[in-house]
């Protein structure tokens, strides 16, 4: 008989997940890890399999973390335009952070894995892939709704529109982790919405 678990895995994962988020996956050690999670070495392997395989669920668990997240933004904004300005708040004092380890100035955890891994691990990179796709599909979404509510012409590609929003959110996450101004995310944001707006 297997004997029950004297963690909880969600709360381990958590925890891994904002230690490779600070401190990314090089820098981050078997024991700093151990020491995060409060679980002995066996433990740990037991039930993720390796640093590596725990980096793959970390990865999982804020890709999904933050669709649904925007999903559930997206179904309770009043416009497609109010959920797309409230996710471009957050880089102009507004609006919820992605609650990272130290707010929006850590970065996206997806891209700074792909940053760190590039191409070199086929694992994370389909992950990374994966997780941008989510994003880009809520923004796609919300980019049809803005256009039957009037908001963004009719005639202008959705797709298009959400990978640029993507790539958008993206640079403004890289750029609070460079410790970019706050007049200059604000010029950027403007911009953005700008050119999807008017």
């Amino acid at each position: 008989m297997n004997r029950p678990l004297a963690f909880d895995p969600d709360i381990a994962l958590d925890q891994a997940m904002h230690l490779f988020w600070e401190r990314g996956y090089e820098g981050t050690s078997l024991q700093d890890l151990l020491r995060a999670t409060h679980l002995s070495k066996s433990s740990l392997y037991q039930q993720f399999g390796s640093k590596h395989a725990l980096l793959l669920e970390t990865i999982r668990r804020y890709r999904d973390e933050i669709s649904s997240r925007m999903d559930a933004s997206l179904a309770a904004a009043p416009t497609g335009r109010a959920f797309i300005e409230d996710v471009f708040s957050e880089f102009t004092g507004g609006g919820a952070t992605s609650a990272g380890p130290a707010g929006t100035e850590s970065g996206c955890f997806v891209l700074n894995c792909a940053s760190e891994f590039a191409q070199r691990d086929s694992e994370v990179a389909e992950l990374v892939t994966g997780g941008l796709a989510q994003f880009e599909a809520i923004f796609e979404a919300a980019v049809r709704r803005a256009q039957q509510e009037g908001d963004i012409a009719q005639g202008r590609g959705a797709k298009a529109l959400a990978r640029y929003l993507v790539s958008s959110r993206s640079g403004l996450k890289t750029m609070a982790k460079a410790g970019a101004e706050p007049h200059t995310m604000q010029d950027i944001v403007g911009t953005v919405l700008h050119t999807l707006f008017g």
